[in-house]
């Protein structure tokens, strides 16, 4: 079921989670940016997270476009977090949605709020 976690480990993080088809559209549409090393680099230029490889975590985003499409669970390891989050962040369609598709903005919190467990911060969708 969608936003359904799997099991725990023994850290209490759960190992995966499920998206909803239009959440997982949502990241996957920013996910396909993120899987240019070059781009990718850029989106993390000021807060670069530990372990950074653009061209690693950039073949990562790929799978990670691939696994929201299909449906199929999202590992939660760190990196995974990190480009879910960053894909939420910086998905400029949310902040051009505006009164337009209030669904869509209602959407990205949801997804955020999803996220913010997992990335141990606050997740603040773009919304003009």
């Amino acid at each position: 079921m969608a936003g359904q976690f799997q099991p725990e480990t023994p850290d209490m993080r759960p190992e995966t989670v499920d998206f909803s088809a239009p959440s997982a559209n949502l990241l996957a549409d920013r996910m396909r940016f993120l899987a240019n090393p070059e781009l990718l680099a850029d989106a993390f230029e000021f807060c670069q997270p530990a372990g950074f490889n653009a061209q690693e975590w950039a073949e990562q985003a790929l799978v990670l476009e691939g696994s929201l499409k299909e449906g199929r669970p999202i590992p939660l390891d760190d990196r995974n977090v990190a480009l879910l989050v960053e894909s939420l962040e910086g998905n400029r369609v949310i902040g051009q949605a505006g009164k337009r598709r209030p669904q869509l903005i209602e959407l990205a919190r949801q997804v955020a709020f999803q996220l913010e467990p997992h990335a141990g911060r606050r997740v603040v969708p773009e919304v003009d």
